[in-house]
């Protein structure tokens, strides 16, 4: 388990490729990724070759907490780093996270070879496997101990809801709790191609929007 990050936290000034982006240049980012319309509860743009900002009022501090979770685990090969989190005078919180490398599984698998298909899947199951691996000292909840998102399985429900009926059922039921990203969709995978030797070629996976993971 681990504790919430402070707001703000920064990444050493020796373990970030360059200087974050600050609030007025992520503003001023014209590369946005996802959620451009005007009325969506966040947005993802990039800055510059290094950094992709997640931002808006509705975007979670857990997604920090779990991304800094998983490289404290020493799990963070499979997970973008992240470089820096503030929340702004307007409520709105700023994720600075790595730019990774490789294109969604949801754009690439229809034209992959069954046999690359089958590599992709094998380093995906060694990442969770490794992630629901994980100790979780027998508590049903996030990394930093508070409650699950209150979007469980596409339902809506009240925290004290799961603690008073299913976290119980849980229990009864000597059912472990396993870390788990909650949110599992092709499109939110990443898959790199990396030429390893002459004609030999590897993949790396890496799974993005750990908001609601725990």
């Amino acid at each position: 388990m681990s504790v919430p990050t402070p707001l703000s936290y920064t990444r050493a000034a020796d373990e970030q490729p360059v200087k974050p982006p600050t609030t007025s240049e992520i503003l001023a980012s014209t590369e946005t990724m996802k959620a451009a319309e005007p009325w969506a509860h966040h947005k993802v743009v990039g800055v510059g070759e290094q950094f992709i900002v997640k931002y808006g009022r509705h975007v979670k501090q857990l997604e920090g907490d779990n991304l800094l979770f998983l490289e404290l685990q020493q799990l963070g090969e499979f997970s973008p780093l992240l470089y820096a989190l503030w929340r702004g005078g307007d409520g709105v919180l700023f994720l600075v996270m790595e730019r990774l490398r490789g294109e969604t599984l949801e754009s690439l698998w229809p034209a992959l070879l069954e046999a690359v298909k089958l590599k992709v899947l094998v380093k995906l199951r060694e990442a969770f496997e490794r992630f629901r691996a994980l100790p979780q000292n027998s508590y049903f909840g996030s990394v930093t101990q508070s409650h699950l998102p209150s979007t469980l399985s596409g339902t809506h429900m009240k925290p004290t809801f799961f603690s008073s009926h299913l976290s119980l059922d849980l229990v009864k039921a000597d059912r472990k709790p396993v870390f788990t990203h909650s949110d599992l969709q092709r499109k939110n995978i990443l898959v790199e191609e990396v030429q390893v030797s002459k004609g030999e070629k590897e993949f790396r996976v890496k799974v993005v929007d750990w908001e609601s993971a725990g």
